[in-house]
């Protein structure tokens, strides 16, 4: 149908005509006479402009007057009586009322009986508000029932997600964690291996006994402690390597080897 008579909260509809073209003494005395019949014999045409708005599009001084009953009584004043177009009608209608307003309003028969206005319904009462209330109420509780159930699955889902999860985390725990490789020390290259082996052969396995402990002398190494290594070192030779004078020449380590090392280079 292109119309339907609904219940609609006051506070959700608008209105682009102004207060001002009616006086307050009217909205007041209609508004009063709404609440002590129940609603408007010719209840305002409102389009949808959203899920939950209204706009007037006949009928501005029944809106203005629902306002001031709201005012008044905001319990019995809350909701309204309106023929409700969708969109896709308001140009069919705004037609109709275009062509109604262009003719004279009818003249009141000698009996004086109004004649009966063309979008005349039923007087809004008591009793309808309260259906319209029931009818909102087994709505909500429908959604609330929607929603519960919604979130019910999305708890189910949730703990199956939260199962898997665990499964997965208990599976790589179970999994034997390997060692951490070992950092393996720079491999020397041939050409060290060789200024190596040239270096303990000119100085450990050649020199004599006074070119040693000049050679200890510029490394900064004490007499008493020369000595000792530099008998050492005449008694133990030949050395193979680095790693032999190390381990069988005694009083000399790592840190006397770098000395003698740097002293040697300083002199060759």
């Amino acid at each position: 149908m292109t119309l339907s008579l609904k219940l609609v909260p006051v506070k959700k509809i608008s209105s682009k005509s102004s207060l001002a073209n009616f006086t307050e003494n009217e909205v007041l005395q209609l508004a009063r006479n709404a609440l002590k019949t129940g609603g408007f014999i010719n209840p305002p045409v409102l389009i949808r402009t959203s899920l939950e708005s209204y706009e007037v599009i006949a009928g501005d001084f029944a809106y203005y007057a629902a306002v001031k009953a709201r005012e008044i009584d905001p319990l019995n004043g809350e909701m309204i009586g309106a023929f409700i177009v969708e969109p896709e009608n308001a140009t069919s209608l705004q037609e109709q009322i275009e062509l109604l307003r262009s003719k004279p309003t009818n003249p009141v028969s000698e009996s004086l009986e109004p004649q009966q206005p063309f979008l005349a319904s039923k007087v809004l009462t008591r009793d309808d508000h309260e259906a319209f209330k029931r009818e909102m109420i087994t709505n909500l509780e429908a959604v609330k029932s929607e929603l519960l159930a919604t979130k019910r699955e999305m708890i189910t889902n949730l703990e199956a997600s939260e199962s898997k999860i665990l499964a997965a985390i208990r599976e790589s725990l179970a999994k034997p964690v390997p060692p951490p490789a070992r950092p393996q020390p720079p491999k020397e290259t041939v050409l060290d291996l060789e200024a190596e082996r040239k270096f303990i052969e000119a100085v450990f396995n050649t020199m004599e006994k006074p070119a040693l402990k000049d050679l200890f002398a510029l490394a900064g190494i004490a007499n008493a402690t020369a000595s000792k290594i530099i008998d050492s070192i005449l008694k133990e030779r030949p050395f193979v390597n680095s790693k032999d004078l190390l381990k069988r020449g005694q009083g000399i380590g790592e840190k006397t080897l770098a000395k003698l090392r740097s002293a040697y280079s300083q002199t060759n």
